[in-house]
């Protein structure tokens, strides 16, 4: 049509067309037609048009990728077809043995594609009139979350299909985080003193589970498509349905290709492992699919997987590099930790600089020294660590790694408490254990004072702003804006985020003191039992390690801190700064899990583990870490390991995820 249109509506219709197609363009084929100033132009246009004319703005309008308004709770969906998982292969042999199995029940299936295996989020996307109106999180397979407010902000997803594609239509597929907008989203959790996320993997669900859509646009989630799922003819070859998919505005992974037969696969594995390093989203293994589709229903699924399909993970990428020097951190407890400072190494995809050596009785065991060549991992892709010395390089010039007896940021003695293998610095004016007690004051799950990230933290410790936690309550906008990188506007919220902290529930407080043994849960038992700081401080420690679920360790833990010379004077000093020092009255608890005890394990998809754990405890069931004759149910999500074989073994039920829709079908998420 003529792009200036005869009416406004004309010209709406004509932009959106436009800015979708040059978006489709751009993150989809990877071959933009305009420069970025051309399509900011278009962008802008519609914007306007549509801010001045809100009651012809289309439905599938890319400005809705911005998103709405938050929602108050997920809606619960169950999956037209479960999404089971895919059961896995770590070698050659379990590769050979699942060609096998499918050859015993289709002689004649030939050729199989070879996909990467994106470390993501599985995602079904449900369109009915070529528009996309619902999609669902893998959740336990059988039933998902509805975040389509989410799913609309993530760019390389199509809000409308082309007219070629059947009208209704569900395709799946997996979100993910590149890990350059991990880094950044966690860039960003840092300065607001937040937890960091782990891993890609974690922090695109995080993003995913958030109510807010506006939040999420801002995290940088991609797509890829893996699957389609309609009532209409599709090719009869796997290769060809991903074809079919880009041809309806879908992305999917790159390097896709088909095999002739299982040892070819075998082959091609090698090239796949390579080029891995140089993509810029987290890949853990290969997807391997009997490319002839019409097998598929042939060789069917069990409860758990298809057998049409294995996933090849990819085992842990070990190098070897070279220990320079051994660094101690000192954590917000004082608890020393030797790291290694390695030769610069590639794993993964990013560079490896540094290792935790744990401990020093983890070094003797390994005999680890300054010098040693090494190798170098990354458990579960992720976290860097010293797997073994390769002694036959060694020159005798190699140095053991001395153990301290002195903290290094404080120069006091360290100590070994019992039955610890840690050392420990205990001097309460330590400016290493400072900084972090304070980080840990600010964050998230304690005082949550958004804003105050490590670079401010040091800033603020430097200037001589910060000599306690309840220093904070001291600062005002002027001592903000005077220090560098900190402009008046930022300095006004941080205060105003502190102000806002002083009302947060006793458990928070206690929490945020950074007590020994004392996590969010045990701070929830503490104030839940004692109601205000005064009558905690008064308390025997008998008396603390009678409530359920703390144990003598932790109540000599908490009688210590309390008793400590330096306490009384810091809990004085927040309470005259305002700090709330009471737990508010809570509702009665729901019972109908009352003298349950409840282990979770595995990764859950639906919520967070703390989520989950809050729930569960809110209708009366005790969660713990471990499993034992007193467990009553475990509950595992995927990768499910020891804790769950333990289960097993002992007779005691264990649930999926959906254990928890039926426990309580009214509990939103996160």
């Amino acid at each position: 049509m003529n792009g200036n249109g005869d009416t406004i509506a004309d010209r709406i219709r004509f932009l959106t067309e436009q800015v979708l197609h040059h978006r489709k363009r751009y993150y989809v084929d990877l071959q933009p037609e305009i420069s970025d100033t051309e399509y900011d132009r278009l962008e802008r246009e519609l914007v306007q048009l549509e801010t001045d004319h809100p009651e012809l703005r289309l439905s599938w309008s890319p400005t809705m990728r911005v998103g709405g308004e938050p929602i108050a709770r997920f809606e619960s969906v169950a999956h037209r077809v479960p999404m089971i998982s895919l059961d896995n292969a770590y070698n050659e042999d379990e590769l050979m043995a699942f060609d096998e199995r499918i050859r015993k029940q289709v002689p004649q299936a030939t050729g199989y594609t070879i996909e990467l295996k994106i470390d993501g989020l599985g995602l079904a996307l449900l369109y009915e009139n070529r528009e996309l109106v619902r999609a669902v999180t893998r959740g336990d397979g059988t039933t998902g979350d509805n975040v389509i407010h989410t799913a609309r902000t993530i760019r390389n997803i199509p809000l409308k299909l082309p007219d070629h594609a059947p009208e209704s239509i569900e395709v799946r597929g997996e979100v993910f985080l590149t890990f350059q907008n991990f880094a950044a989203v966690n860039e960003i959790r840092e300065q607001e003193g937040l937890e960091l996320f782990a891993n890609p993997r974690n922090a695109a669900a995080g993003a995913m589970r958030l109510k807010d859509p506006r939040e999420a646009a801002g995290r940088g989630l991609l797509f890829f498509g893996y699957q389609i799922i309609t009532g209409q003819e599709l090719p009869d070859s796997h290769l060809g349905r991903l074809e079919l998919l880009r041809s309806w505005d879908f992305p999917t992974a790159p390097g896709t290709q088909t095999q002739p037969d299982m040892p070819a696969v075998i082959g091609a594995i090698d090239g796949f492992a390579q080029s891995r390093n140089a993509l810029d989203f987290p890949v853990d293994g290969l997807v391997i699919k009997v490319d002839d589709t019409r097998t598929w229903p042939v060789l069917g699924s069990t409860a758990k997987f298809p057998r049409f399909a294995i996933a090849f993970k990819f085992p842990a990428e070990q190098a070897t590099s070279r220990i320079n020097q051994v660094v101690l951190q000192v954590g917000r407890t004082g608890v020393i930790t030797p790291v290694a400072e390695l030769d610069p190494v590639s794993l993964a995809g990013t560079t490896v600089q540094r290792a935790s050596l744990h401990n020093f009785e983890e070094i003797a065991r390994k005999d680890i020294r300054i010098g040693d060549t090494v190798f170098v991992e990354k458990g579960g892709d992720i976290i860097p660590k010293v797997v073994k010395v390769v002694t036959s390089v060694r020159t005798g010039r190699e140095q053991p790694v001395p153990v301290p007896t002195k903290c290094p940021a404080c120069n006091s003695p360290l100590t070994r408490l019992t039955e610890e293998v840690a050392l420990r610095c205990v001097n309460p004016t330590c400016p290493a254990i400072l900084k972090n007690a304070i980080r840990h004051f600010v964050s998230r799950d304690a005082m949550d004072i958004r804003g105050i990230g490590e670079s401010l933290v040091d800033r603020l410790l430097e200037s001589g702003l910060l000599t306690s936690v309840a220093d904070l309550y001291r600062l005002r906008a002027e001592d903000l804006s005077g220090l560098e990188r900190m402009g008046d506007k930022s300095a006004e919220n941080i205060c105003n985020q502190i102000e806002k902290s002083k009302d947060q529930p006793l458990n928070r407080l206690l929490h945020g003191l950074g007590i020994r043994h004392v996590g969010a849960k045990v701070a929830r038992t503490l104030a839940g039992a004692f109601h205000t700081m005064e009558a905690l401080q008064s308390t025997g420690k008998e008396a603390i390690s009678e409530l359920d679920g703390i144990g003598d360790t932790v109540a000599e833990a908490v009688h210590a801190f309390f008793n400590a010379p330096a306490t009384g004077g810091l809990i004085q000093a927040l309470a005259a700064a305002g700090v709330n020092m009471k737990e508010p009255e809570q509702a009665p608890v729901d019972t109908a899990l009352n003298g349950q005890v409840i282990v979770l394990t595995g990764e859950l998809s639906r919520m967070t583990r703390k989520a989950a754990t809050e729930m569960l405890e809110s209708l009366g069931a005790t969660v713990t870490g471990s499993v034992s004759r007193k467990t009553t149910a475990v509950i595992a999500g995927e990768k499910a390991g020891s804790k769950k074989r333990k289960a097993e073994e002992l007779g005691i039920p264990i649930y999926d995820e959906s254990y928890l829709d039926r426990l309580m079908p009214d509990t939103t998420t996160e």
